[in-house]
């Protein structure tokens, strides 16, 4: 009796000496969110898989059929300004907007995951990279300047264009996860008017939103406090829109033009 009483005893010493030796990690790093409502810690493993969803950001997600009609919807509208450009003219659904104002849209490796195909930048998320482009990211460093841009290839669901400033290589990739919930390089939504398209950064930043009929359906489902990753638009037919919107919670994007 005695025996089986030391045994468990020794079991549990075991057990907490385990515990107090378990790397505990940062509070930070513990909770990756897809969206800034989402507060659940998820693997520290990129994955393909998306995270788990909290209801009120579920709602406000374009399924895989809408994202295909936005695709295709955009698809059209740059075909529409290519044909008025070669007519000398633009497209009553752009209006022109030109600004000196830079935005903060420069962002930096914070870790390439080769086995995986994935990397993430400075704020947490995640892009998983596109199989052919795999080997590019093998020469990419911490630390290395990176620029977010749309994916003009309307043949996969890769969404964005990463290019790296130091090598000059890009790759196709997708936002697989979204940034650490406490990360200090974060943006979010103060204001927005989703009828006049204006919309307002936590540091200040003022954007007015691309007047298409496309980008004025994704910008009515935005809200107070999204979390936003600031990319930018490099099609010949910005039209002044030289930035994009990336939303966390309705992944989804638009083009923007910073104001002040």
């Amino acid at each position: 009796m005695n025996s089986k009483k030391a045994l468990q005893n020794a079991f549990w010493v075991c057990l907490l000496a385990a515990v107090s030796l378990a790397p505990q990690g940062n509070a930070e790093e513990s909770v990756r969110v897809r969206c800034p409502y989402a507060n659940k810690p998820n693997s520290d493993k990129p994955s393909n898989k998306p995270d788990s969803k909290c209801p009120s950001c579920a709602t406000r997600r374009s399924s895989d059929e809408e994202k295909a009609a936005i695709r295709a919807e955009r698809q059209t509208e740059a075909k529409n300004c290519k044909k008025a450009a070669r007519q000398g003219l633009l497209p009553k659904c752009f209006s022109y907007r030109e600004t000196g104002y830079k935005s903060s849209s420069m962002h930096s490796i914070n870790d390439v995951f080769i086995k995986d195909k994935s990397l993430d930048i400075e704020n947490g998320a995640s892009f998983t990279i596109r199989d052919w482009d795999a080997s590019t990211i093998t020469t990419w460093m911490k630390g290395a300047p990176v620029r977010i841009t749309p994916n003009h290839s309307w043949t996969n669901s890769y969404e964005y264009c990463l290019t790296n400033q130091v090598t000059g290589t890009s790759v196709q990739a997708t936002l697989t996860r979204g940034p650490y919930e406490l990360s200090p390089y974060n943006r979010r939504v103060a204001q927005l008017n989703t009828t006049t398209g204006e919309l307002v950064l936590d540091n200040g930043e003022y954007y007015v939103i691309g007047d298409s009929g496309t980008e004025r359906d994704i910008f009515c489902k935005w809200q107070d406090k999204d979390l936003i990753i600031i990319g930018d638009n490099d099609s010949w037919f910005s039209f002044g829109y030289k930035n994009i919107l990336i939303n966390i919670a309705t992944d989804n994007w638009v083009t923007a033009s910073r104001i002040q």
